[in-house]
């Protein structure tokens, strides 16, 4: 019986991508999941190719692919940028089901300006070598029209970061920016608002608890800091944050907290 999975993949001409997809692949997982590497060297069709037979009759829910990048620029086979998006993968609309979506994780790729400093070789960036990425909106900056075209390629809405990225984890870090294929529609997520993104609304959460706890609980505002842990647990329901929030009944409860901060 066909099952909706996910497909990881990743550019092995980079040995610190396989090494940790080796290790990282299935953490988080939430779907089965089938593994896809390839080359430099290796042609559009050869990973459609091999992206179909690890698909078989199953259905795509989630594609992702690893690699390095910057603005608008990805370094895997046959999505280098703009311009330099291949046709053979449009091949793949059929394998997606209705609500599929695919994330392209590498550095920078929706920003408009460089996300490395000048000199910094981009297909072995060091995280010193990151500065902040930018996103206005702009119709013509170079991460969105690159999320676009691949978006309608694969005929799927695409996610790519803001920012430099982990190579070790299917989360993003900081803002992301999906677009919409065939179509100007986009939409800016972050952490706190990306939902399918679980270690990110973990991380979300943490830093608004910290707040509470920093702001409200240490400072004896107990009745606030209860109104807005009801807050943490009504956004982040699914976190660690949110299940110490939904344990926060009474003003007494808040203020036994202040023996373990």
């Amino acid at each position: 019986m066909a099952a909706d999975i996910a497909v990881h993949m990743y550019n092995s001409s980079y040995p610190e991508f396989e090494a940790n997809f080796k290790r990282k692949m299935a953490h988080g997982a939430t779907l089965p999941f089938r593994q896809v590497g390839a080359y430099h060297k290796s042609t559009p069709r050869q990973v459609v190719d091999a992206v179909r037979s690890v698909v078989g009759n199953d259905r795509v829910a989630i594609m992702r692919i690893m690699s390095h990048g910057n603005s608008g620029v990805f370094y895997f086979p046959g999505l280098w940028n703009y311009t330099l998006i291949a046709l053979d993968y449009a091949d793949l609309r059929s394998v997606f089901t209705p609500l599929a979506r695919l994330e392209i994780h590498g550095c920078g790729i929706a920003s408009e300006t460089d996300v490395l400093k000048p000199g910094a070789n981009p297909q072995s960036p060091r995280r010193s070598d990151a500065v902040p990425g930018t996103f206005t909106g702009n119709k013509n900056g170079q991460g969105l029209r690159y999320l676009q075209r691949v978006a309608s390629f694969f005929n799927v809405p695409t996610i790519g970061a803001v920012n430099v990225q982990p190579l070790d984890t299917w989360s993003y870090e900081g803002d992301t920016v999906t677009a919409y294929p065939f179509s100007d529609k986009f939409h800016m997520d972050s952490e706190g608002t990306r939902i399918w993104d679980f270690a990110a609304q973990g991380r979300a959460a943490d830093q608004f608890k910290a707040y509470i706890i920093r702001t409200y609980v240490k400072t004896r505002q107990f009745r606030d800091a209860l109104r807005l842990f009801k807050d943490l647990a009504r956004q982040y329901p699914n976190t660690a944050a949110g299940d110490l929030a939904k344990r926060m009944i009474t003003v007494d409860d808040v203020e036994h907290m202040l023996d373990s901060y």
